[in-house]
């Protein structure tokens, strides 16, 4: 039986919070620019100090982000692997009394049955086991709960060393997790789940 189970990041991975925060703070996206690629950091990049960047991000700001354009497809290949209870999203908050209140009320616009399938804290190693897969844009985040013991995706993206690979990362993700999981689990994805969320789109095919 699939006892792994999937602790998802959300900011990066499922709510486009770069484009988010450039908006907010009337900056021009810097990933575009492939000399700011691997460069997670983006207040500094931005030339704000990080009070300047996190503090004005209110509850607001947290549940009006949009979708990242990967992010049903994410979670739709995810059930390909796991049961729907078995993945659970794990988000770290800011300061900001009113940033959990806001990534709550995200969750609900866009996934409402992980409305109570969430946890919140900036140390996610804490949640790590041989067993549990953590899926993060960030390569702190994952190096810290590797050596924790847990096992680990870092999901493509232009701010972290697979940076070569955001044009397609959840091809790239799925190919981790079929290198994780024993070949038994992943004969048998196919009749895990038949939810789906939003309207998932074809992906790049894997002999490509």
């Amino acid at each position: 039986m699939n006892k792994y189970r999937v602790l998802l990041d959300m900011d990066g991975v499922l709510a486009d919070f770069v484009h988010g925060a450039c908006k907010f703070h009337s900056k021009e996206n810097p990933y575009v620019t492939p000399e700011m690629y691997g460069r997670y950091d983006i207040a500094d990049i931005l030339g704000m100090t990080a009070d300047e960047f996190w503090n004005p991000l209110d509850g607001d700001f947290w549940a009006s982000l949009d979708p990242t354009p990967e992010a049903f497809d994410t979670l739709n290949m995810l059930l390909e692997f796991f049961p729907e209870d078995q993945i659970c999203l794990l988000s770290s908050p800011t300061y900001h009394e009113e940033c959990m209140e806001g990534k709550i009320r995200w969750v609900k616009q866009y996934f409402p049955s992980f409305s109570r399938r969430f946890l919140f804290g900036p140390v996610k190693e804490f949640c790590a086991h041989e067993r549990n897969i953590l899926i993060d844009d960030h390569d702190g985040n994952i190096e810290k709960f590797s050596k924790a013991g847990g096992l680990t995706t870092l999901f493509p993206r232009p701010w972290n060393k697979l940076h070569s690979r955001s044009d397609n990362p959840v091809v790239a993700v799925k190919r981790s997790i079929e290198m994780i999981l024993p070949l038994d689990i992943t004969l048998h994805r196919k009749h895990l789940s038949k939810t789906t969320y939003g309207e998932a789109r074809p992906t790049e095919k894997e002999n490509q």
